[in-house]
């Protein structure tokens, strides 16, 4: 039998690959982990090309999940989860950005987008570890001094596409707990991605030293606990919002189970057992409160319709004594998994801690390959370019 004539050489991947229309490619790849993205822009100029297109970020992000970002400076890990805690991808990255000595602290993240401080001198920057992408902001105008608090944090407007890094400060000591509050005391300035400088903001409800640290950026402001009383409110505790976008201020109230408790008074003593208890978080896309007022026992609030007080319940309870090797006052909430795991960090033991009402006590969980880590948060990985934010706004 003759031939016919030379066979044809089957066509290249590349070739394969190109058939597809770009925003079928694009598409399929945003749906990946992100190590495999990162791996997928060598694989062919196609993907590269795909995964370099401007949409992309956002197509990417729409899909993203709650995840973990666990830090041993200058060193991050990338948990990202399957169905349940056992099933997950681990990507490291290295913050080379040093802009001070020692550790930042944590200002917050916003789709993907860390903001770090160093203290001395106050140094910011916005840092996409997926990227290694980072900006340096401009220094704050009001300076820390010997008897100067300050606290900060970051936050997302969805609505202008706009970020911003509030800062407050508030002369004297270190606050105490029954501090009522006095405009005259504090001060506060906003910056916005891409501008120049920092800009002042008046009549600032400063909160309390300790809801301070429980900042949490949600439904485009940021949120602290606060311990003076507004308007004719019973309880002198409440949550204000600093709304991003018009940089004015909100109140939420909390939840009245939470305050009134049968028997017991509200005092300035229970006031502060709260204040130190009570921690701010996000779960199921939902503001949620972490109250941990109650000796071992841990409640969590969460808020189906934001703002609305009536639309608070109590969507998680612990009501046997946790593990004498857990530190219940550091439990930090971060992640509920698709297999119903609610995944917390002990800031205390600095360990991951993983509790499912159906299957067993809340207990720590090790990761392979981790070394100590020293903070966890939870985190939403993005290809948002840090570099790309700055320009657009200036």
């Amino acid at each position: 039998m003759g031939m016919r004539g030379k066979r044809q050489k089957p066509p290249k991947e590349d070739e394969n690959i190109l058939k597809l229309p770009s925003y079928i490619t694009v598409e399929i790849l945003s749906r990946l982990p992100v190590k495999t993205i990162i791996l997928c822009k060598a694989v062919c100029k196609a993907w590269r090309n795909a995964l370099l297109d401007p949409h992309f970020p956002l197509i990417h992000l729409a899909k993203s999940s709650v995840n973990l970002l666990l830090c041993r400076f200058p060193s991050y890990w990338l948990i990202e989860f399957g169905k349940d805690f056992r099933r997950k991808k681990m990507s490291k990255f290295n913050d080379e950005n040093v802009h001070g000595v020692g550790e930042p602290s944590m200002v917050g993240s916003c789709n993907g987008l860390l903001c770090l401080s160093i203290n001395y001198p106050e140094d910011f920057y916005v840092w996409n570890p997926v990227r290694n992408e980072y900006v340096t902001l401009p220094m704050p105008n009001i300076k820390a001094g010997n008897r100067l608090c300050s606290y900060s944090g970051f936050g997302f407007c969805p609505r202008t596409d706009t970020y911003k890094v509030i800062r407050m400060v508030r002369y004297g000591s270190m606050p105490s707990m029954a501090w009522t509050g006095s405009s005259n005391q504090a001060m506060c300035e906003v910056y916005t991605l891409g501008t120049n400088t920092w800009r002042t903001i008046e009549d600032v409800p400063v909160p309390h030293y300790g809801g301070l640290i429980c900042k949490t950026p949600f439904n485009g402001a940021v949120h602290w606990i606060c311990s003076f009383k507004i308007n004719d409110e019973k309880f002198p505790l409440w949550i204000c919002a600093f709304k991003i976008e018009d940089e004015n201020w909100a109140s939420i109230l909390l939840p009245l189970p939470l305050l009134e408790v049968p028997g017991l008074e509200f005092t300035d003593q229970r006031k502060e057992l709260l204040l130190s208890w009570l921690q701010l978080g996000v779960l199921d896309n939902c503001l949620a409160i972490f109250d941990k007022s109650q000796d071992s026992l841990l409640n969590i609030w969460m808020m189906k319709d934001y703002g609305v007080r009536e639309s608070w319940i109590k969507g998680w309870s612990v009501e046997s004594r946790m593990p004498s090797e857990i530190h219940v006052p550091s439990l930090l909430p971060l992640k509920l998994t698709k297999d119903g795991d609610l995944l917390m960090f002990d800031d205390f033991n600095k360990a991951l801690v993983c509790f499912n009402p159906q299957k067993s006590m809340p207990c720590k969980q090790k990761i392979s390959g981790l070394p100590k880590i020293s903070k966890g948060i939870a985190y939403v990985a993005s290809f948002i370019s840090p570099i790309k934010a700055m320009k657009e706004e200036c």
